[in-house]
């Protein structure tokens, strides 16, 4: 597509309503106004072949413009995505218009987080988490702690910001996340201050906190 193409985009699989829906932001980089056809497909990432068809529309783009489409469709039967059993897809977003077109391959697995009073729910299925700090100082490492110790969560931090970079493991923090995903771990997102020692033993150390509390 050129200077019009999906600089986003954002996958959001509904397991409970048999639906792939997605977030796509789409650019017009032209000094004039256009018209593009925006396609959306899930691809087996393991065959390469297009397991479904989810949908297809055509968006109009002022000149310069960037906009954030929500689009999606059915999709009866995906093999669902495990800790146990990670299963991935690609989410094919193609932007086509005369002269060209721009695809974006963003991998996702089929599966949908939610809560219920207390409980989170993962697929439907009440899924309680721990962790522990016996990591491992490389992927292989990590990943045979995780799994020997019947871990279901795994705190990681956010991008630095300032253009500063973020390693886990040795990865690029994209990379990490995208390696998670193949592996069956799951992340949770955390602040800066999440785990800082701050907090550890303010109020046994502190006689003044002690006093007033």
């Amino acid at each position: 597509g050129g200077k019009t193409f999906a600089s986003d985009v954002f996958a959001k699989p509904k397991v409970g309503e048999k639906r792939l829906d997605a977030d796509i932001t789409l650019r017009n980089d032209r000094n004039e106004p256009t018209v593009a056809s925006v396609t959306l497909e899930a691809v087996d990432a393991d065959s390469g072949q297009v397991a479904a068809q989810i949908s297809k529309g055509i968006y109009s783009l002022a000149a310069n413009e960037e906009k954030t489409i929500q689009t999606g469709g059915n999709w009866e039967n995906p093999i669902l995505c495990w800790p146990d059993r990670p299963k991935m897809y690609r989410m094919r977003t193609t932007v086509s218009m005369p002269g060209g077109a721009d695809v974006r391959e963003p991998p996702f697995g089929s599966r949908e987080w939610t809560w219920d009073g207390p409980n989170y729910r993962l697929n439907g299925v009440v899924w309680h988490g721990w962790a522990e700090l016996n990591q491992g100082d490389t992927p292989d490492q990590f990943l045979a702690n995780y799994r020997a110790h019947g871990q279901r969560f795994q705190r990681m931090s956010g991008p630095a910001q300032n253009g500063s970079s973020v390693r886990w493991l040795g990865m690029p923090y994209d990379e990490a996340l995208d390696w998670c995903d193949k592996n069956g771990v799951t992340i949770r997102r955390c602040g800066p201050l999440d785990g800082e020692a701050i907090g550890y033993m303010a109020m046994e150390e502190n006689a003044a906190l002690r006093k007033k509390h």
